[in-house]
């Protein structure tokens, strides 16, 4: 059998009515080559059979389908399985409740080539959910990821959160391998992967189109899993920035202030602590009510901050969108440099 040009990694956990649409989209793609790597529940697991039982159903013997146990729980070891069995020179990720358009792997296989096959691709999204409606919250998350595909974009907001979301990553196998496996903690998977790349200086990039409809329900695992709680998110993101080749070069003697004063900064505090980055303090809105301290350091008004900010980095901890868009404003306009002096966390 010739080697297949995408191998498509495909972890199943749930098994739910979402899952034939979705692996249908990926064998109905254009042009390409392919095999569809899905890594089911534990062998041991009754849900095992049923959806061995399910594939059979919906597409016979198909032998571009390829159907394995995990060999040990959690979606991390399940997606290190899908990659020891991958054959493709690329590997792409695809969750087992999306749906492609028929001419994703096309796109990203054109794209890879064109930037020499050294990076990490991902794709413009359309959310939707079955009642057809979306959130106020989930359009301006589209719309923020579709904002970005550049690598140049995309760098500068890794530290926001993935710019790149994980059903959507698309790249040779050797930059899989150059990267190394997942690791599997208390902590998403996918941005503890996607944010050693951003330490590595790995280019990410993403296509023009919009590849992935990429379904919105109550049993996403970002919102069933405490893996993805924000304090997660904040440990990995405080750990990179620290790393020795971070972009950022947040190291001793170099401190760290925190614009905001919110629970979201209480994170950032205590993880740059544990990385044995001294926080000088924290910023806030000039007002008179103002917190003066917050983990027994001093809260100071933006007023104040070119005057204290000296060669230290400032980090943003703010959540909400459109402060954060004119907090980053107001520091390009005091002559900032993002990505050396001051980052957006998030």
């Amino acid at each position: 059998m010739s080697t297949p040009s995408v191998s498509v990694l495909m972890p199943i956990g749930r098994i739910d009515a979402y899952i034939p649409a979705a692996i249908r989209s990926v064998l109905d793609q254009d042009a390409v080559d392919l095999e569809v790597i899905v890594i089911g529940p534990e062998a041991s697991s009754a849900k095992a059979d049923e959806l061995q039982r399910l594939l059979m159903t919906e597409f016979g013997n198909d032998s571009r389908l390829k159907h394995r146990p995990r060999s040990t729980p959690g979606i991390a070891n399940a997606l290190n399985d899908a990659m020891s069995s991958a054959n493709g020179t690329y590997w792409a990720r695809m969750d087992a409740d999306d749906i492609c358009t028929s001419d994703r792997f096309q796109k990203q296989v054109a794209l890879s080539q064109r930037l020499g096959d050294q990076c990490l691709l991902g794709s413009k999204v359309r959310l939707f959910s079955e009642a057809n409606t979306l959130q106020a919250g989930n359009q301006r998350y589209q719309s923020w990821l579709n904002a970005l595909h550049t690598p140049d974009q995309i760098q500068s907001h890794c530290l926001v959160e993935s710019p790149l979301p994980h059903p959507t990553w698309f790249a040779h196998r050797n930059v899989w391998k150059a990267q190394g496996p997942y690791v599997q903690g208390d902590f998403p998977e996918d941005y503890e992967w996607l944010l050693r790349a951003w330490v590595n200086r790995l280019p990410m990039a993403k296509p023009q189109e919009t590849l992935l409809h990429w379904r919105e329900h109550a049993n996403r695992l970002t919102r069933t899993d405490k893996r993805y709680h924000r304090e997660a998110f904040t440990v990995l993101k405080a750990k990179a920035i620290c790393h020795s080749d971070s972009p950022v070069a947040l190291r001793k003697p170099r401190r760290a202030w925190i614009a905001g004063t919110g629970r979201n900064a209480r994170y950032w505090h205590d993880a740059l602590s544990q990385c044995g980055v001294e926080v000088a303090g924290f910023v806030d809105i000039d007002r008179d009510n103002r917190k003066q301290s917050k983990r027994h350091k001093p809260v100071i008004g933006y007023s104040m901050l070119e005057q204290a900010l000296g060669d230290d980095l400032l980090i943003s901890a703010i959540t909400q969108p459109d402060a954060s868009i004119q907090l980053k404003r107001w520091l390009l306009a005091l002559g900032l440099t993002e990505g050396q002096q001051f980052v957006m966390g998030g």
